[in-house]
């Protein structure tokens, strides 16, 4: 039934392509490259009947510039391949589902290609375009430059057991990665949006942790995501709006506890999880959209349990933070610690920052419920405001400790109104005062400052303020 399905998929996207076909162009064959002649004298290369282990892309074929390639025409191979792609093409279409690529290398001096380790990518290495399927190793960390994770780029790469996806990936195509043999498939929070059928029969089941984790930017599962993915836990996370057709489900004979958080979750068919042979248990809200689509379609439904932070904003004192944290179920009963779930804090959490707490539950409940609280630097005071011509000199307490600066407002608006209020930020905690020039003579303004820490998170500056000070006002000579 698997290979009915997936022969049912591959057919669908075959189908996509050869619409996409310029009938015009005209077909010929040089050597062992077939090709066709573009509209602009230029060939486009679609074939390759040649046998041999290390396959170099020719610049010219029959005198036609070669400029665009169709990485299918490499299909017929039987063996594994290493290919070259020189300098001329300018366009590469991924349209190959199964082959026995190594390695992909593309002359440095390509201006629209690059490759790093094999791989190919566009030429600012802002997406990955094609994994080879039988290229060697169980790992590979994506480039933290990818933003975009083409259209089948890790289609039926059997060898791979990890794959990191960097926090700067934004979008995963179609199929990224289409049966694949992965242990886990960890979505990053920056990811927004995926493709249809992106990780159909992408997780090796059978292996005992095998785990899918959705992070908190999606808004919908596209149909067939997960297909074919039997982790024994599923958490949708409740920023989730939609779950679209077969999202969920396969045939394999396995049990999933699929916990779905928003309540209001959209189901767009009858068979947005589907349970043919797969027992999947729907934990959910009493009340919710879940439960209803559970009733409707005669699927098993639990009810979920609620995870609250009692307080998620701390200012920096010097000391550990760590929340209060109550687990309920819907009825409203109080879940017992260590019989029903356990908790586990970050390993240090005094500094200023962002801090999960992970709920794991057990016995009658399940998944992993993952909250987070954000520890704030210390805020700081308006000493004195004096008035200046057509300026003023704002003076502040000094603030050292978790602090990398300040930020100043100022405007003509009391509520400090978007189109009347600017912002100076000072860059040294050390500084304890700043005039502000080019105002508007004899005007009231409202002046206000907080502090600010900047802290890496993932490779990159994230700022962390203060809250504001209390507004001090006065009027420019």
């Amino acid at each position: 039934m698997k290979k009915i399905i997936s022969l049912f998929l591959s057919l669908i996207m075959l189908l996509s392509i050869t619409a996409g076909i310029d009938l015009s162009a005209y077909a010929a064959t040089s050597g062992d490259w077939k090709y066709t002649v573009q509209s602009d004298g230029t060939a486009k290369i679609y074939e390759y009947t040649g046998s041999s282990s290390n396959v170099s892309i020719p610049t010219k074929i029959a005198g036609y510039k070669v400029t665009a390639l169709k990485l299918s025409a490499f299909d017929g191979l039987e063996k594994n391949t290493k290919i070259t792609i020189p300098k001329t093409i300018t366009s590469i279409k991924n349209d190959v589902y199964g082959n026995y690529f190594t390695s992909i290398t593309v002359d440095s001096s390509n201006t629209k290609y690059s490759s790093k380790d094999g791989v190919l990518f566009n030429k600012k290495k802002t997406k990955l375009i094609k994994y080879p399927s039988n290229k060697s190793g169980s790992s590979y960390t994506i480039p933290s430059t990818v933003t975009t994770i083409g259209d089948s780029a890790f289609y039926h790469v059997s060898a791979l057991k990890k794959v990191t996806i960097p926090s700067s990936v934004k979008t995963i195509g179609v199929s990224a990665f289409y049966e694949d043999n992965l242990r886990e498939i960890k979505i990053p929070n920056s990811v927004t949006s995926i493709g249809d059928s992106a990780f159909v029969y992408a997780l090796d089941s059978s292996y005992s942790s095998a785990s899918i984790t959705i992070g908190t930017g999606l808004k919908k599962i596209a149909a067939w995501t997960f297909f074919g993915c039997y982790p024994s836990s599923i958490i949708v996370p409740d920023n989730v709006t939609s779950i679209d057709e077969y999202a969920f489900g396969g045939f394999g004979e396995y049990d999933v506890k699929l916990t779905i958080l928003n309540p209001k979750c959209k189901f767009t068919d009858e068979f947005s999880i589907y349970t043919n042979t797969t027992n999947i248990v729907i934990y959910g809200y009493k009340g919710s959209t879940a439960q209803t689509y559970a009733n409707k379609y005669s699927k098993t439904f639990k009810e979920a349990s609620r995870v609250t932070l009692m307080q998620t904003s701390f200012v920096y004192d010097g000391n550990t933070k760590k929340p209060t944290v109550v687990v309920k179920n819907t009825s409203g009963k109080t879940l017992t610690k260590g019989k029903d779930y356990t908790i586990t804090f970050a390993s240090s959490s005094k500094n200023v920052g962002k801090y999960t707490v992970k709920v794991k539950f057990k016995g009658n409940y399940s998944g992993t419920v993952t909250k987070t609280y954000t520890i704030k630097p210390k805020s700081t005071t308006v000493k004195s405001l004096t008035a200046k011509s057509n300026g003023l000199t704002v003076k502040w307490s000094k603030k050292t400790a978790q602090v990398t600066g300040y930020e100043i407002q100022y405007s003509k608006s009391s509520s400090f109104s978007s189109g009347k209020t600017k912002t100076v930020t000072v860059k040294k905690n050390t500084t304890t005062s700043k005039t502000i020039s080019g105002l508007k003579s004899n005007t009231k303004y409202y002046v206000r400052i907080r502090t600010y820490k900047t802290v890496k998170v993932n490779g990159k500056s994230t700022k962390y303020y203060s809250s504001w000070s209390n507004a001090k006002k006065v009027t420019t000579k």
